[in-house]
């Protein structure tokens, strides 16, 4: 038998308060997820997780990380301490997310796989962590490989509590490979709009033909390449991912599949490409702007929220205070990351905070204390003790977006022994006994993912 799921490690967890507030949560939050399905733990997903983690492990593979890590060297931020201390597990996360895009690449046998997320141990396999480009950490995603001359159809059942948006897009290349645009997807289905039917069930179909009727069906085109699901969860302990499978219904007979060494060499390729065009977004955008400063909120490729990107550089004893407006979304999502746009560590440390995590003031919006010290406000977004990083907020799933160009209500740099002064009135602060429960919480919902 395997071994239970395991969260990853973290010394600060022997504490008897942490212990008993991490079991308690788990109890809590397990017995929930029991009742409502937990979707992500197939007999697929272990076979693709043990395939990619075996590749990534060859020794072979890891040598070639170097060629990454090159690249990360060579960039201008790289003279920035806090990116060049990120440089080895940037260039390895990109690796290990390209590999899982690989692995998952065959069109002709499409698999559902679960990836870019923390590192983890699962059913007796360690993940590694895999990331890109702000991956958001409140995101279940999942891929799957199609192609235009092929249909498919993807079963699903939501659980009784759905996330808080869903959104199923198909593009017309792998994320960072330069060879489509990243943010225009070809079509796509948002949660909302999918019919579902008894017991949370619902089927998409995936072709070249119009829907002709078709309920809940994505047009495909001779270019399609992927569909990307994003479940974005606004309370890890209560929302869960739908459970999926699919299988191609229709399609020319299959090319013999790639071999393990064509899988490594392609994702080193994939790799290397992904980190250039990841390293140019926030040089050519995010590094131009002022620190400390959040523009307005644009709005996504395929209709499916808005988003603001910026970047902070912090002294030890300052703090950046940021308030937003909701703004009618059903989901509010704010994370920081290293000066390369990889999130930081954000299972053990409130590195990011999702609407249904944050506690808003009286008058309705959310105001958050940036710091690399614990302010003793509950909605702290932790920088990891760096000094400088991105950030990414996000508005999804909105009512109506009439509010969203004022949707940034401030954002002001204060001394730590001013903060007091800065904040809102009902504020909601904690002991350092409480911040350990809240972290606990969080650590017990992250972990129903690897349930």
């Amino acid at each position: 038998d395997s071994p239970p799921p395991q969260l990853p490690s973290e010394g600060s967890m022997s504490g008897a308060l942490r212990g008993l507030g991490f079991l308690a949560v788990l109890i809590a939050v397990s017995a929930q997820a029991a009742t409502d399905g937990y979707g992500l733990g197939t007999q697929e997903q272990l076979a693709l997780d043990r395939r990619s983690v075996g590749i990534f492990n060859i020794p072979g593979f890891q040598t070639r990380l170097d060629e990454i890590e090159s690249v990360f060297r060579a960039d201008p931020l790289a003279s920035d301490p806090d990116a060049r201390r990120a440089i080895q597990p940037d260039a390895a996360a990109i690796a290990f997310n390209a590999l899982q895009l690989i692995v998952d690449d065959d069109a002709q046998r499409p698999a559902i796989m679960w990836s870019g997320d923390t590192p983890h141990r699962w059913h007796g396999i360690d993940v590694p962590f895999a990331s890109y480009g702000l991956n958001n950490p409140d995101n279940i995603y999942r891929i799957v490989p199609i192609d235009g001359a092929s249909r498919y159809e993807i079963e699903g059942r939501e659980g009784k509590h759905a996330p808080a948006q869903t959104t199923y897009f198909l593009y017309n290349s792998l994320p960072g490979s330069g060879a489509g645009p990243i943010d225009a997807p070809i079509d796509g289905l948002l949660g909302k709009d999918i019919k579902i039917g008894a017991h949370g069930k619902f089927t998409i179909t995936i072709d070249g033909d119009p829907a002709n009727g078709r309920a809940n069906h994505i047009r495909s085109r001779a270019d399609a390449k992927l569909l990307i699901i994003r479940e974005s969860l606004s309370d890890w302990a209560r929302e869960t991912p739908a459970s999926l499978s699919v299988r191609r219904v229709a399609g020319p007979k299959p090319n013999p599949p790639r071999s393990e060494s064509r899988i490594a060499e392609d994702s080193l390729s994939l790799a290397a490409k992904m980190v250039g065009y990841w390293l140019k977004y926030p040089n050519a955008y995010i590094m131009k702007t002022p620190p400390d400063t959040i523009g307005k909120p644009n709005a996504r490729g395929g209709k499916w929220g808005y988003t603001v990107n910026g970047r902070f550089a912090l002294a030890p004893d300052e703090a950046l205070v940021v308030t937003l407006d909701p703004a009618s979304a059903a989901y509010v999502g704010f994370q920081l990351a290293d000066p390369w746009a990889i999130p930081f560590e954000f299972v053990h440390h409130l590195s990011s905070l999702a609407n249904g995590q944050a506690k808003p003031s009286p008058d309705g919006t959310y105001t958050y204390v940036i710091a690399a010290r614990d302010p003793g406000v509950w909605n702290w977004l932790d920088t990891t003790g760096a000094a400088s990083g991105v950030f990414g907020i996000r508005w999804q799933n909105l009512a109506d977006d009439s509010r969203i160009a004022t949707a940034v209500r401030g954002a002001k740099v204060v001394k730590l022994a001013d903060l007091k002064a800065a904040l809102p009135a009902g504020m909601a602060m904690v002991t350092p006994e409480e911040r350990k429960i809240q972290i606990a919480a969080r650590e017990a919902s992250w972990m129903l993912r690897v349930r």
